[in-house]
């Protein structure tokens, strides 16, 4: 118990550290049209509807989404793992990794990555921070600093936000 709040206090400040070092990159100039997508939910949001809602406002296939969902106290060996879901315990010290498909969400080159947690989380807002995805996209109100594009809209409504994103990609080409 007492570990874990250390384990969660290290991440911090790797966080942190890693908030200040990193440099805001300007990805609005590029024209390259998005046909790689990841997103990011956390336990309250069932990932097949996100999905299917993506599909709707956005037009993707199927194939070209690629989603993570955080569940806190995720037990690999209680739990029958439907979606592809980290926990907390993925993270070691110092905001290491040690999950190998976290490792690949991250280093995978999204052309769009969208939060669709509903309120700050440590654990996902490292993996936004750390992920190498050229445009990210999340509710106003959540780190917005760490997002290129924030949507004001009800903290667990995805239909709105999606099609906010939808509207202001067309506006910046980006579909």
């Amino acid at each position: 118990m007492i570990f874990a709040g250390l384990k969660r206090k290290t991440l911090q400040s790797f966080f942190d550290k890693k908030r200040k070092e990193k440099v805001k990159r300007n990805s609005i100039n590029g024209n390259k049209k998005i046909a790689k997508v990841g997103l990011l939910l956390n336990d309250e949001i069932e990932g097949s509807s996100a999905v299917k809602n993506l599909i709707k406002v956005f037009g993707f296939d199927k194939n070209q989404i690629t989603f993570l969902v955080h569940k806190p106290k995720l037990d690999i060996k209680k739990e029958a793992i439907t979606e592809d879901m980290f926990g907390n315990t993925d993270f070691g010290w110092y905001g290491k990794i040690k999950n190998p498909l976290v490792q690949k969400f991250i280093q995978t080159d999204f052309d769009l990555l969208i939060n669709y947690s509903a309120s700050p989380n440590l654990y996902i807002d490292t993996l936004v921070l750390l992920s190498k995805a050229s445009f990210k996209v999340s509710h106003a109100g959540i780190n917005d600093d760490l997002y290129d594009l924030v949507v004001a809209t009800g903290l667990k409504d995805i239909d709105t936000l999606n099609q906010e994103a939808n509207k202001y990609l067309k506006i910046l080409n980006k579909l």
